[in-house]
């Protein structure tokens, strides 16, 4: 005789959650197929020439940037010379002082114990070039101690530079004066600004897919604006944070108002960056072929 299938409401809503994570899976808009991003840590949108993104290695990765195009082939690669890459994880592409740059962050540090950081200032490479070498290049620390952190934004509008941690509950949030690069034979700290809120709880259909965010949902990895200077995202593990500002009031306060977009399902993400129009962000995630996805921002 066969048995009766016992249909528990525990058995239920994990039926209902595998099958609300395949509808819910985010359209593959790219693919990063160059055998040499491996470890993708960083994007941020090109500010001249054919749309697209810059990205980065993580450390231990030669110290190079890479032109993408929207399906996420690469278009250029540029040697960054006179610069180490010990722990790059974020870079931001930006118009200031009539120039577009590029400013790399090294600022990775997972056990929390470099005494100081670095950050790597240099004119957006042409079509052209091969390599590049920063204008300026700054060490500096935090005047709370050494941090880890991931995410690294510019305010055009405001020129000023961000860095948000990365393991803190909560994150921490920092901020540099873009000046600082007119003196980069000075020992700089940044200046600690207040706290971003945590994302929330990793749901049911989020730990399925990734039990680890149970230990590691509230990181963030990631952290950009837009060039206008009016929208922010923050990029964790599960999903990104967006937020528009109001008017003219401090980011701390916008951070505030994260709100959530749909989950990105990415096995490692740790790069996100706003397209050019500032109306979708870009992700995608450290690992080999890791896809690319562009995402709306309502």
């Amino acid at each position: 005789m066969r048995k009766k299938l016992r249909t528990t409401p525990a058995f239920l809503a994990l039926c209902a959650a595998l099958v609300l994570t395949a509808c819910t899976r985010l359209p593959q808009t790219g693919q990063l197929a160059d055998s040499r991003l491996v470890e993708t840590s960083g994007i941020a949108a090109t500010q001249s020439g054919p749309a697209g993104v810059w990205a980065l290695n993580d450390g231990g990765n030669g110290a190079a940037l890479y032109r993408l195009d929207g399906s996420g082939s690469t278009q250029q690669r540029v040697a960054v010379l006179g610069a180490r890459n010990r722990d790059w994880e974020d870079l931001a592409a930006f118009t200031w002082r009539d120039r577009n740059w590029i400013v790399i962050g090294d600022i990775g540090d997972n056990a929390a114990r470099r005494r100081a950081v670095r950050l790597h200032l240099l004119p957006e490479p042409g079509p052209e070039d091969t390599t590049a070498r920063p204008v300026a290049s700054l060490t500096l620390m935090y005047p709370d101690g050494p941090r880890d952190a991931e995410g690294l934004a510019v305010d055009a509008t405001t020129s000023t530079l961000y860095v948000l941690s990365k393991r803190d509950r909560p994150n921490r949030l920092y901020q540099l004066p873009l000046s600082a690069f007119d003196t980069p034979e000075t020992l700089h700290s940044f200046e600690w600004v207040g706290t971003v809120p945590l994302d929330a709880t990793p749901g049911v259909q989020a730990v399925i897919r990734q039990p680890v965010l149970l230990a590691i949902g509230g990181y963030s990895t990631a952290f950009d604006i837009s060039a206008d200077g009016k929208r922010a995202v923050v990029l964790g593990y599960r999903r990104a944070r967006t937020v528009t500002r109001r008017g003219d009031e401090a980011w701390l306060d916008a951070l505030q108002r994260l709100t959530p977009l749909a989950d990105h399902d990415l096995s490692q993400a740790e790069a996100i960056t706003f397209n050019r129009a500032g109306s979708a962000v870009i992700v995608t995630s450290e690992g080999e072929l890791a896809p690319l996805i562009t995402q709306a921002v309502p």
